[in-house]
Protein backbone atom coordinates (compact mmCIF):
# COMPACT_ATOMS: atom_id res chain seq x y z
CA UNK A 1 0.00 0.00 0.00
CA UNK A 2 2.75 2.51 0.89
CA UNK A 3 4.59 1.85 -2.39
CA UNK A 4 1.37 2.37 -4.36
CA UNK A 5 0.76 5.58 -2.43
CA UNK A 6 4.24 6.89 -3.30
CA UNK A 7 4.53 5.56 -6.86
CA UNK A 8 2.84 8.69 -8.23
CA UNK A 9 4.92 11.07 -6.11
CA UNK A 10 7.29 13.10 -8.25
CA UNK A 11 9.89 15.41 -6.77
CA UNK A 12 13.37 16.16 -8.16
CA UNK A 13 14.98 15.17 -4.84
CA UNK A 14 13.07 11.88 -4.39
CA UNK A 15 14.01 8.70 -6.24
CA UNK A 16 11.20 6.98 -8.12
CA UNK A 17 9.97 3.84 -6.36
CA UNK A 18 8.62 1.06 -8.57
CA UNK A 19 7.66 -1.77 -6.19
CA UNK A 20 8.58 -3.98 -3.29
CA UNK A 21 8.96 -7.63 -4.24
CA UNK A 22 9.33 -10.76 -2.14
CA UNK A 23 12.54 -12.70 -2.77
CA UNK A 24 11.96 -16.38 -3.49
CA UNK A 25 15.19 -17.64 -1.89
CA UNK A 26 14.66 -16.40 1.65
CA UNK A 27 11.27 -14.69 1.59
CA UNK A 28 12.92 -11.30 2.21
CA UNK A 29 11.82 -8.11 0.54
CA UNK A 30 13.52 -6.23 -2.27
CA UNK A 31 12.93 -2.57 -3.09
CA UNK A 32 12.73 -1.89 -6.82
CA UNK A 33 13.31 1.74 -7.74
CA UNK A 34 14.74 3.80 -10.54
CA UNK A 35 18.53 3.87 -10.14
CA UNK A 36 19.95 7.17 -8.95
CA UNK A 37 23.54 7.46 -10.11
CA UNK A 38 26.01 9.31 -7.95
CA UNK A 39 27.69 8.89 -4.60
CA UNK A 40 26.02 8.49 -1.25
CA UNK A 41 26.54 11.28 1.26
CA UNK A 42 27.98 8.66 3.64
CA UNK A 43 30.93 8.29 1.23
CA UNK A 44 31.53 12.05 1.13
CA UNK A 45 31.24 13.13 4.77
CA UNK A 46 34.94 13.93 5.21
CA UNK A 47 35.33 15.61 1.80
CA UNK A 48 32.07 17.56 1.93
CA UNK A 49 32.41 18.70 5.51
CA UNK A 50 31.43 22.10 6.75
CA UNK A 51 28.51 24.49 6.85
CA UNK A 52 28.17 25.03 3.09
CA UNK A 53 27.36 21.40 2.32
CA UNK A 54 25.31 20.99 5.53
CA UNK A 55 23.14 23.96 4.52
CA UNK A 56 22.82 22.65 0.96
CA UNK A 57 21.68 19.31 2.39
CA UNK A 58 19.00 21.07 4.43
CA UNK A 59 18.00 23.29 1.49
CA UNK A 60 17.52 20.37 -0.92
CA UNK A 61 16.32 17.56 1.33
CA UNK A 62 13.81 19.45 3.49
CA UNK A 63 11.41 20.15 0.56
CA UNK A 64 11.70 16.50 -0.51
CA UNK A 65 10.75 15.32 2.97
CA UNK A 66 7.88 17.81 3.04
CA UNK A 67 6.59 16.48 -0.31
CA UNK A 68 6.86 12.95 1.01
CA UNK A 69 4.96 13.84 4.18
CA UNK A 70 2.24 15.59 2.16
CA UNK A 71 1.73 12.44 0.06
CA UNK A 72 -0.64 10.99 2.64
CA UNK A 73 -1.60 10.50 6.24
CA UNK A 74 1.30 9.13 8.28
CA UNK A 75 3.76 9.11 5.37
CA UNK A 76 7.39 9.90 6.17
CA UNK A 77 10.82 8.55 5.33
CA UNK A 78 11.62 7.41 8.86
CA UNK A 79 14.90 5.75 7.92
CA UNK A 80 16.82 8.75 6.63
CA UNK A 81 20.57 8.48 6.93
CA UNK A 82 23.64 9.58 4.99
CA UNK A 83 23.44 6.23 3.16
CA UNK A 84 20.02 7.15 1.80
CA UNK A 85 20.94 10.45 0.18
CA UNK A 86 22.73 10.41 -3.18
CA UNK A 87 24.73 13.30 -4.62
CA UNK A 88 24.29 13.26 -8.40
CA UNK A 89 26.98 14.40 -10.86
CA UNK A 90 25.07 17.66 -11.20
CA UNK A 91 25.31 18.23 -7.42
CA UNK A 92 21.65 17.53 -6.78
CA UNK A 93 20.79 15.60 -3.62
CA UNK A 94 18.28 12.76 -4.07
CA UNK A 95 16.62 10.88 -1.22
CA UNK A 96 16.43 7.16 -1.98
CA UNK A 97 14.77 4.15 -0.39
CA UNK A 98 12.02 6.30 1.14
CA UNK A 99 9.62 3.40 1.62
CA UNK A 100 12.01 1.50 3.91
CA UNK A 101 10.96 3.33 7.06
CA UNK A 102 7.45 1.93 6.82
CA UNK A 103 8.82 -1.61 6.41
CA UNK A 104 11.30 -1.19 9.28
CA UNK A 105 8.63 0.29 11.56
CA UNK A 106 6.42 -2.74 10.95
CA UNK A 107 9.18 -4.94 12.45
CA UNK A 108 8.66 -3.13 15.80
CA UNK A 109 12.36 -3.20 16.64
CA UNK A 110 13.54 -1.68 19.94
CA UNK A 111 15.37 1.68 19.79
CA UNK A 112 18.78 0.08 20.43
CA UNK A 113 18.39 -2.29 17.48
CA UNK A 114 17.46 0.66 15.25
CA UNK A 115 20.58 2.50 16.44
CA UNK A 116 22.59 -0.62 15.53
CA UNK A 117 21.12 -0.25 12.03
CA UNK A 118 22.46 3.33 11.92
CA UNK A 119 19.13 5.06 12.52
CA UNK A 120 18.79 8.05 14.83
CA UNK A 121 15.43 8.02 16.58
CA UNK A 122 13.73 10.56 18.86
CA UNK A 123 14.81 10.18 22.47
CA UNK A 124 12.41 8.23 24.66
CA UNK A 125 10.35 6.91 21.77
CA UNK A 126 9.38 3.38 22.65
CA UNK A 127 7.49 2.20 20.69
CA UNK A 128 9.42 3.93 17.95
CA UNK A 129 7.40 6.15 15.61
CA UNK A 130 8.57 6.71 12.06
CA UNK A 131 7.03 10.12 11.44
CA UNK A 132 7.83 13.67 10.35
CA UNK A 133 9.51 14.40 13.70
CA UNK A 134 11.82 11.45 13.12
CA UNK A 135 12.62 12.72 9.62
CA UNK A 136 13.66 16.13 10.97
CA UNK A 137 15.82 14.64 13.73
CA UNK A 138 17.52 12.38 11.20
CA UNK A 139 18.08 15.26 8.76
CA UNK A 140 19.58 17.40 11.53
CA UNK A 141 21.86 14.56 12.60
CA UNK A 142 23.14 14.12 9.04
CA UNK A 143 23.76 17.87 8.80
CA UNK A 144 25.64 17.74 12.12
CA UNK A 145 27.74 14.90 10.75
CA UNK A 146 28.67 17.10 7.79
CA UNK A 147 29.49 20.00 10.09
CA UNK A 148 31.98 17.94 12.11
CA UNK A 149 33.21 16.07 9.03
CA UNK A 150 32.80 12.51 10.23
CA UNK A 151 30.23 9.79 10.54
CA UNK A 152 28.38 10.04 13.80
CA UNK A 153 27.13 7.12 15.83
CA UNK A 154 23.36 7.19 16.47
CA UNK A 155 24.20 6.50 20.13
CA UNK A 156 25.59 10.06 20.25
CA UNK A 157 22.04 11.43 19.96
CA UNK A 158 20.79 13.32 21.91
CA UNK A 159 23.24 13.41 24.83
CA UNK A 160 26.36 14.30 22.84
CA UNK A 161 24.85 16.87 20.47
CA UNK A 162 26.08 19.89 22.51
CA UNK A 163 29.62 18.46 22.54
CA UNK A 164 29.43 17.80 18.78
CA UNK A 165 28.35 21.40 18.17
CA UNK A 166 31.27 22.55 20.34
CA UNK A 167 33.56 20.31 18.25
CA UNK A 168 32.34 22.03 15.07
CA UNK A 169 32.70 25.50 16.60
CA UNK A 170 36.29 24.82 17.67
CA UNK A 171 37.27 23.41 14.28
CA UNK A 172 35.61 26.39 12.53
CA UNK A 173 37.51 28.82 14.79
CA UNK A 174 40.78 27.03 14.07
CA UNK A 175 40.01 27.18 10.34
CA UNK A 176 39.38 30.91 10.50
CA UNK A 177 42.59 31.45 12.47
CA UNK A 178 44.60 29.80 9.66
CA UNK A 179 43.07 31.93 6.91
Amino acid sequence: LRVEQLAQLQHPSLAVVRSVERLEADGGLSLVSKHTSGRRVSELVQKARGPVFALELIRQVTPALAALQLAGEGVSHGALSAERIVVTREGRLVVVEHVLGFAIESLELPPQRLADLGLVMPAGSDPVRFDSRTDMIQLGFIALSLLVGRRLDPAEYPEHVPALLDEFTKSAEIGRAHV
